[in-house]
Parts: structure tokens; C-alpha cells; sequence
């Protein structure tokens, strides 16, 4: 499993997710965001992210993930 921020200093989180799923089709990852654009979101989630978590986060916010991620897939 993997946390991945969609903002990253040399390359965004969408490109890395994209490379992460031609290695590992499987790879539980679980994108981080500090801005609400739903339509990246989406883009993220059909490339093939299982959840989001918007920042700032919590606890709780990383539980409900994990366990959403384990249970779902």
C-alpha cells in the first residue's frame, strides 16, 4: 500500500500514479490532496487509486482509508 501526494516538487502524483500501475496493476494507493478538484480526483481513482485523502488530515481520515482499501478490494 501507498500513500502518494498529487503534489510532488519533480514530478506530479498522477504521472507517478500512471508508472506505479504499469509496474503493479495491483498496488493498493491511496492519493493525498491539499486542494478539492474533484475532477482529478476522479482521474486518479480511474487510473487506478483506491481512495483520497484531503489535507489537512487525521488519524481517522488515514483508519477509514486503509480499512476502505482492505476491505472494498
Amino acid at each position: 500500500m501507498l500513500f502518494l501526494d498529487i503534489a510532488m516538487p519533480k514530478k506530479d502524483g498522477m504521472e507517478t500514479l500512471i508508472q506505479i500501475m504499469k509496474i503493479n496493476p495491483d498496488a493498493k494507493v491511496i492519493m493525498i490532496t491539499a486542494h478539492y478538484d474533484m475532477e482529478l480526483i476522479e482521474n486518479c481513482i480511474k487510473i487506478g487509486a483506491l481512495a483520497y485523502i484531503s489535507k489537512p488530515f487525521n488519524m481517522d481520515d488515514i483508519l477509514h482509508s486503509v480499512s476502505y482499501v482492505f476491505e472494498e478490494n
